[in-house]
């Protein structure tokens, strides 16, 4: 970003570690993101891999069988995957044990939807090669969602700009009052960049406050433009902008948010920066801890049993037990 570049990356940061590990993949080895219009892909050849698909609601198909929610399995050489985000989410992972090649750029491998720099942008009849690819039939399953990470309401901090927004009406406090007393609703024209919200307009104060300077911008942080509508920022925003920023969704909350399919309401709170850090810190405990379990290969239903203690309780037929 210090060279004008925007750092792009998974929208859904926590579903591409959650796809990776429980594959056994590293944690930022390159994957695939699907998109609202979903993903087909058909093996090739005569071998096999094992992947990993993560989302908050993906569906999974393979061959007419139908699996809802995240899900590790082998594909063989023939076999087709399809799999879309769902109705209730907006993108999906699919990452192979192996290695995704793709085009790097600037030392990443990630794609720059705006100008297709970077990975790779798929389109139909493109080949992924997957070098190494392996299989592990011990990672086969479900791959279980972090818990209690479906909370209705977004938290953020306000911005340096917050005060260009104008009070609802006489004795209320701006932005945010605007925040807490309105719904806003996710639009279709959100993309990588960001995630378009309508609902009441954002009246704006002062002359020129649609002309300030261009500054500095993050991932969560809100814009409003002319229109008086909000926009928040997301993995291949711009790295400067001169539109008011009148919030920040905190990290930890951004890209819940992105999940959210068009048609769907938010709630926001305004939270103290202070607030904002330790609730960071909390989550982000929490997060590292969700993808350490399922970076571990003991989810198969062999080691599930290896590991319980099936001892005592069991009852053979008549009087006879065992």
């Amino acid at each position: 970003m210090r060279f004008g570049v925007p750092r792009s990356g998974p929208i859904d940061r926590v579903s591409f570690g959650a796809a990776n590990a429980a594959v056994g993949n590293p944690p930022d080895h390159p994957a695939l993101e699907v998109t609202r219009a979903g993903l087909a892909l058909r093996t090739l050849g005569e071998g096999a891999v094992t992947v990993a698909i993560a989302g908050p609601d993906v569906r999974v198909t393979v061959d007419g069988r139908t699996y809802s929610g995240g899900r590790v399995l082998t594909l063989r050489g023939g076999q087709t995957l399809r799999t879309d985000p769902g109705p209730r989410a907006s993108w999906a992972y699919v990452a192979p044990l192996g290695t995704v090649q793709a085009t790097q750029w600037l030392g990443s491998v990630s794609t720059h939807a705006p100008s297709a720099l970077g990975g790779q942008l798929l389109q139909q009849g493109d080949v992924v090669d997957v070098v190494g690819a392996q299989v592990d039939r011990d990672r086969e399953g479900e791959i279980p969602g972090l818990p209690d990470d479906d909370a209705g309401t977004v938290r953020l901090v306000l911005g340096p700009q917050a005060d260009h927004v104008a009070a609802p009406s006489p004795g209320q406090g701006g932005v945010t009052a605007d925040w807490t007393s309105s719904a806003w609703t996710v639009t279709p024209r959100g993309d990588r960049m960001g995630l378009a919200l309508s609902g009441r307009e954002l009246a704006l104060t002062g002359d020129g406050v649609l002309s300030i300077p261009s500054q500095p911008v993050l991932r969560g942080s809100i814009q409003v433009d002319g229109t008086g509508q909000p926009t928040v920022l997301l993995a291949d925003h711009q790295t400067t902008g001169g539109y008011p920023k009148i919030a920040t969704v905190i990290s930890t909350d951004v890209d819940r948010l992105a999940q959210r399919p068009p048609g769907d309401d938010v709630h926001f709170e305004v939270i103290s920066p202070a607030a904002a850090v330790h609730l960071v810190r909390v989550e982000s405990r929490r997060r590292r801890a969700y993808l350490s379990v399922l970076g571990q290969p003991e989810r198969s239903l062999a080691h599930t049993l290896a590991r319980r203690n099936l001892i005592g309780g069991v009852v053979g037929d008549g009087d006879r037990q065992a």
